[in-house]
């Protein structure tokens, strides 16, 4: 059932559906007041908004005192003809107001044709036409020119049908296309448009969001020619979701009737929803990559299945949305791409999808549409599933209370902990109640606009607005990020299972009473009481040591349980339980109440040197007996410093960095000339020698310490190390500075590594030479040394 669809057609507006107030003064739920185009365009040109958005109270206040409303005023009266037929009959309406003597005088054969043309009744039309009644705009140009029906679709009634929707023009400005940015800042297509003119924009991609602006007037907006069909038209601004990459055909006029104009107005387009990235939507995913989003700890999932139009669901990421979870499954009624867009837009298609039976049980006598549904067996490792959700809505806040009332539910199939079997279980219900959650369960607490009651049905309520966010409101975390005007808070669902046997779980969101004002419901990960397992010490060092830092075990759970949970393990690894460790438990218990347990690990000193160095614990996995996480505690001995190198010579001037280990925390001394004192690898810089002492600890074990010695020479270059053999002119064998030369005053320590060697036909220089005792230069035959002393 349609509940609100606008349809225009030239100097003709009507709408079809149930919702339609009769009276300009009285708010609706569509768009502008096209029964009466009169105070249409003169409230709309005063505020657009109850023609591009909602005809509300705020209109139809407006209307009240506006003299060009007067005929459409609920003063004015009803119809003093009798008719079989009453106001609100959509199609009566639009017979009265088009021919008045259907209205005033009599309600005579010729307008019986007219309603029976316009509702598709009284055998259809004597009139061939490649149309049928059901089709809007064909019911239009017959119910207005009963010619069409009566007598002959002819050129003038295909032209009216061609036209229907929008305005046409045929004169393009400017003479080249514009192209809309994808980066979603606004482009002017005309810093002076005529309301005589089209325009023709290119860059659409399908799935975004593009907003036609002007200063003031109406905008018709066709796909791809400039007569081809109005896919968008209203009062500036209108927005536009692509369906195609077609160019879009934008024309200029000065209200609905297509009246145009010669002065100036400033034009623009903007793809609006290229810019939002706060909430992130992925679609097209395999059944199997769409369930992973669902994966949490302690389940697995299996056999999914989804029964839903391929444009309403996918995964989501809420990254800087403010959504409050932060990934999983979005289920729609509707396009779900058009979700992460601004409250100040309109989610609504009739996806023409079916509804679901089990939904249907939940809003008799009301049936659903457009249902989305996602399937699946899913197995805990614990006794309870649990998962958190939010529900949204365009049918918030006007629809609370009526029959338009979109729900959704999560039902479970499979064996109760206390007997029997879960059938249908629906677990998404308000908190403390077992009322499933809908539009008219949880809401601002005030009936709507368009209620049709006070929500005293079985499965309704006002008494859970502290549930309920208003996201039409500034002040809303997601108004920037989520479309839907209501939001649910952060709700949990959760339920006792046994553990390791299959559920089936069954996700499913449906529109209620027709398929438009659509909806939508974030899933997180679904998960289950899942220990996990960390090792530390009570030094909180990576390893324990024999007789003075203990091991802890500690086991920790993503829930807090009300019955206790028994985790069991099995103890490897090459140290020895008595000899290494007191032995071990084979399970813990973590209470109710609580979230993790904590078992020491005491570690014994091995005198006799028999055990080994590694303690393993493997967790073992209830459902099928097998190890499935495992950790290992190191042991090590007492402390023991070690310095990987021996006393060392440095330049005046350079650096060396000091190494140590064996130890968990070390300090050195003095810190003379030391970048970092407490740490086990600082550089040093001394200006003279000198020796450093480094202590080392491991948590409560005795404390152990080594000394390493800097000589530091006074020169900067000219040092003989031999670090790499005894060839006098490889640079890697000299200290400070390479190779000597004429300048270079050389230092040839007691007792290097190797003596230097000037080879035969080779010369070495320097300015001058000093030998410690126990050194020693050779010079080979057919060698030179130039000693250049002054």
């Amino acid at each position: 059932m349609l509940r609100f669809l606008l349809l225009s057609f030239g100097f003709l507006s009507i709408i079809i559906g149930s919702a339609q107030a009769q009276f300009c003064d009285q708010a609706q739920a569509t768009p502008g007041f096209p029964s009466d185009l009169n105070c249409q365009t003169s409230v709309c040109n005063i505020d657009p908004f109850c023609c591009n958005s909602l005809w509300d109270g705020i209109c139809a206040s407006m209307a009240e005192n506006d003299p060009n409303c007067t005929a459409c005023l609920s003063t004015a009266g009803g119809c003093p003809a009798p008719a079989p037929y009453s106001p609100g009959d959509p199609c009566y309406d639009l017979i009265v107001t088009n021919d008045p003597f259907c209205c005033n005088t009599m309600w005579d054969a010729f307008c019986q044709a007219d309603y029976d043309a316009c509702s598709g009744g009284g055998g259809g039309c004597a009139a061939t036409s490649p149309y049928s009644p059901g089709d809007n705009c064909y019911d239009l140009v017959i119910a207005s020119d009963p010619y069409c029906c009566d007598i002959q679709w002819d050129a003038f009634c295909q032209a009216a049908y061609d036209d229907c929707g929008g305005c046409l023009n045929t004169i393009q400005f400017p003479g080249i296309a514009i192209a809309a940015d994808p980066s979603g800042s606004p482009v002017m297509i005309s810093g002076c448009s005529f309301q005589t003119e089209f325009s023709v924009i290119t860059n659409i991609v399908a799935g975004n969001i593009y907003q036609f602006s002007a200063t003031n007037g109406y905008i018709t907006v066709r796909e791809g020619a400039f007569n081809g069909p109005v896919v968008a038209s209203g009062f500036t601004p209108v927005n536009y979701l692509a369906n195609s990459n077609q160019n879009l055909y934008i024309h200029w006029t000065v209200d609905g009737n297509c009246n145009t104009a010669t002065n100036c107005i400033e034009t623009s387009v903007q793809c609006i929803s290229c810019t939002s990235n706060e909430l992130l939507i992925h679609q097209n995913l395999s059944d199997y990559d769409l369930a992973q989003s669902l994966v949490g700890n302690g389940v697995s999932i299996s056999n999914v299945q989804i029964t839903c139009n391929s444009n309403s669901y996918g995964s989501f990421q809420e990254n800087t949305s403010n959504l409050g979870l932060p990934e999983g499954v979005l289920l729609t009624t509707g396009n779900i791409y058009e979700v992460a867009n601004p409250s100040s837009l309109f989610m609504s298609t009739d996806m023409g999808s079916p509804g679901d039976a089990t939904l249907n049980q939940l809003v008799s006598p009301q049936v659903t549409y457009d249902a989305c549904v996602m399937q699946f067996d899913v197995t805990p490792l614990g006794d309870t599933l649990r998962f958190r959700y939010r529900f949204g809505s365009e049918e918030y806040p006007e629809f609370v209370c009526s029959q338009y009332n979109d729900v959704f539910g999560f039902f479970i199939n499979g064996p109760n902990p206390q007997g029997g079997n879960y059938t249908d279980q629906n677990i998404a219900i308000v908190p403390g109640t077992n009322l499933p959650v809908a539009i008219n369960s949880i809401n601002s607490g005030t009936p709507g606009v368009f209620a049709s009651g006070s929500c005293n049905n079985p499965g309704e309520s006002l008494a859970f607005s502290s549930l309920y966010v208003n996201n039409i409101s500034p002040a809303s975390p997601t108004y920037n990020s989520i479309i839907f005007d209501g939001l649910t808070g952060i709700l949990t669902a959760e339920i006792e299972v046994i553990p390791c046997q299959t559920y089936t779980l069954k996700l499913a969101i449906a529109d209620v009473g027709d398929g438009v004002f659509d909806s939508g419901v974030f899933v997180e990960e679904i998960s289950s009481p899942e220990v996990e397992m960390e090792v530390s010490t009570q030094a909180g060092i990576p390893y324990a040591v024999a007789g003075c830092n203990d091991g802890i075990l500690n086991f920790s759970t993503n829930f807090i349980s009300q019955d206790p949970i028994v985790t069991h393990f099995i103890v490897g690894g090459s140290a020895l339980p008595g000899i290494n460790y007191n032995p071990l438990p084979d399970s813990v218990v973590i209470q109710p109440g609580e979230s993790s347990f904590q078992l020491d690990v005491e570690v014994l000193e091995d005198l006799q040197n028999l055990g080994g160095d590694s303690i393993t614990i493997s967790l073992i996995d209830p459902c099928t007996g097998l190890a499935f996480q495992t950790t290992t505690l190191f042991i090590v001995s007492e402390p023991e410093i070690d310095l990987p190198f021996s006393d060392t010579l440095l330049c005046a001037g350079e650096s060396v960095q000091l190494i140590a280990d064996g130890a968990y925390s070390y300090s050195w001394s003095p810190s003379t000339a030391l970048n970092d004192d407490q740490i086990s690898n600082p550089i040093a810089t001394p200006s003279d020698s000198i020796v450093y002492t480094v202590t080392g600890s491991l948590g409560n074990c005795p404390e152990d310490s080594a000394d390493v010695t800097v000589n530091v020479v006074p020169y900067t270059s000219g040092v003989w190390m031999g670090t790499i053999n005894e060839d006098w002119h490889v640079d890697a064998n000299w200290g400070c500075g390479g190779v000597p030369n004429p300048t270079t005053d050389v230092l040839i320590p007691g007792a290097p590594l190797n003596q230097p060697i000037i080879y035969s036909n080779n010369t070495g220089v320097c300015r001058s030479i000093w030998l410690e005792s126990g050194a020693r230069l050779e010079i080979e035959s057919q060698a030179i040394l130039n000693v250049n002393e002054p």
